[in-house]
């Protein structure tokens, strides 16, 4: 549940600290999604592993035991000064030394390879939500759609303000596509995220399918996107591929 101890994630040795960002820096390029297994930064953050021990069950009651659904965090890494991430109590911008000693997996999206003004597009995105609220009842509000079995999230709407990690990580990628469509009218458009199923696998309890629809036919709303989106995209188009996973600085991918 917590990954590496507290005591041995030690964030005041700078030779650990420098040598476990070269390593990420090898790995890591503008525009990845970086998620976050659950983990003990700092004592303090034991009453928030509770939160975290929901999220997981979350994720497991959808995409089944076999799945990657221990992620609890998702961020947008831009480079290693700006590596956003919607936390509480806000949106910001951390650094690769603020994180690089976490449970770490770094995605990339498969379907382009983003160009320097495309990593231009998506940070003036994520500009856009730096100091915006965490929205802590929307997570609740997803947590108890899930464990209650209300998937149309809108017939228990408690209200929102801001948006929770995920969410805020794919809405920056998707107001991004709707822009590049919008200036590109001669090329093929990007599709967004999680919008078909994948064809050939059969989805753990049919959870997936159950929770396959939103504002768009066949599609997985915005404000149902978790961090095991991001990690389980083979379960619709393989949006995304694993290209380094570490832990307390380590490679271990």
């Amino acid at each position: 549940m917590f990954g590496i101890p507290v005591w041995k994630k030690d964030y005041e040795d700078k030779k650990h600290v420098q040598d476990a960002i070269d390593r990420i820096l090898r790995v890591i390029k503008p525009g990845d999604f970086v998620n976050y297994d659950a983990c003990l930064s700092k004592w303090c953050d034991l009453p928030m592993s509770f939160a975290w021990k929901l999220i997981q069950w979350d994720q497991k009651l959808v995409f089944g035991g076999n799945s990657d659904f221990k992620d609890i965090h998702t961020t947008v890494y831009f480079d290693p000064d700006h590596t956003f991430s919607m936390e509480p109590p806000k949106g910001v911008y951390n650094t690769l030394e603020h994180y690089c000693l976490e449970p770490i997996t770094i995605y990339r999206y498969t379907k382009r390879e983003f160009s320097p003004a495309d990593i231009q597009g998506l940070r003036a995105e994520a500009d856009k939500l730096i100091g915006q609220p965490y929205d802590i009842p929307q997570l609740v509000n997803i947590l108890f759609n899930t464990i209650l079995g209300f998937p149309d999230y809108d017939k228990i709407k408690i209200f929102k303000e801001g948006y929770v990690c995920s969410i805020a990580a794919r809405v920056i990628f998707e107001h991004w596509r709707k822009d590049w469509n919008a200036a590109h009218p001669d090329k093929p458009p990007i599709v967004r995220l999680f919008n078909s199923l994948n064809p050939y696998l059969n989805p753990p309890g049919a959870l997936v399918q159950r929770y396959h629809k939103g504002a768009v036919v066949d599609g997985v709303e915005y404000e149902m996107t978790s961090p095991a989106h991001f990690a389980n995209s083979a379960f619709y188009t393989h949006e995304f591929r694993i290209v380094g996973e570490f832990e307390n600085g380590e490679d271990v991918g």
